[in-house]
């Protein structure tokens, strides 16, 4: 195994996980309190789904890296 894909499986990994724990609001992966002027301008939903998409396009981002080559 090589660095690259090493680094590819951490991406994909940290990505879902993100994506799956920012929806079901673990503040590891968002905190709310270090957002409240983006919460109070947009809302907490756009925002909480905005950085879900972030952490999805990271994940499939990692997953094609690692099956696409």
């Amino acid at each position: 195994m090589d660095i690259v894909t090493l680094i590819n499986g951490a991406l994909a990994v940290g990505g879902l996980l993100g994506f799956v724990g920012t929806l079901r609001g673990w503040r590891v992966f968002m905190d709310e309190r270090r957002m409240q002027t983006l919460i109070a301008t947009v809302g907490e939903r756009p925002v909480r789904w905005g950085v879900a998409g972030g952490y999805l396009v990271l994940g499939l981002f990692g997953l094609l890296q690692l099956w696409g080559g």
